[in-house]
């Protein structure tokens, strides 16, 4: 819904506490938090979030990349310790989401479980739809450059966060897509996860739409 806006920041006020967070922004005293990456690892980032709110610290914007992108969706969707701790065992650990083999072309893992995980946690959720302001930042492999999204579907942009070229297949996004990659041309459309293929040295994929091959 924030598509045809200026990108300013927003703002969800409906309690004390909401008018109390605008207020430390526009005072200058807001408090962010950005977690960081580490697959396994990222899971310590519940103990640091539970330690934060048990010392009365409040968390006014949240960021973050992999791993800490997910989490970090969590603590801005109000999720509480306890529902971060059962929700990361489920959808993480118990559901195994890296054993999606696939033939090694483009990754080791082809990334549909992520996907499905991902949606099924998240499901419609837009990134501008959570109570605190949210960010994650993923790469785009056709400039090089970091990504940051601040708006969109919240699954498609922390799938998109947990990609690490060669393990798990890229996301496709709406984008200028031609690029060049050790000398060759790459011809980049817009395709379903692990829907790549290899022809020679180009890398392609059904579809008609360009986009922005991302990927951590």
């Amino acid at each position: 819904w924030l598509t045809n806006l200026p990108d300013i920041p927003h703002h969800h006020v409906q309690s004390p506490a909401d008018y109390a967070r605008l207020a430390r922004v526009l005072t200058g005293r807001a408090v962010g938090l950005v977690l960081s990456g580490g697959g396994a690892r990222g899971f310590a980032h519940i103990g640091a979030v539970k330690a934060l709110r048990e010392a009365g610290i409040p968390i006014d914007m949240v960021g973050g990349t992999s791993m800490g992108g997910i989490l970090g969706a969590g603590v801005a969707g109000h999720w509480s310790v306890t529902e971060l701790t059962d929700r990361f065992r489920h959808y993480f650990v118990e559901s195994r989401p890296l054993r999606d083999y696939t033939l090694p072309f483009v990754s080791l893992v082809s990334g549909r479980k992520v996907s499905r995980m991902l949606f099924e946690a998240f499901g419609e959720l837009a990134i501008e739809d959570l109570p605190l302001s949210f960010f994650c930042v993923s790469s785009n492999l056709t400039t090089g450059h970091p990504y940051v999204h601040r708006r969109g579907e919240l699954w498609r942009a922390l799938r998109a966060s947990v990609s690490v070229p060669g393990v798990r297949a890229a996301r496709g996004e709406r984008g200028a897509g031609v690029g060049r990659r050790r000398g060759h041309e790459q011809s980049a459309r817009r395709c379903h996860v692990g829907a790549w293929s290899r022809t020679g040295d180009r890398l392609r994929c059904g579809g008609g739409s360009r986009f922005h091959d991302l990927g951590r």
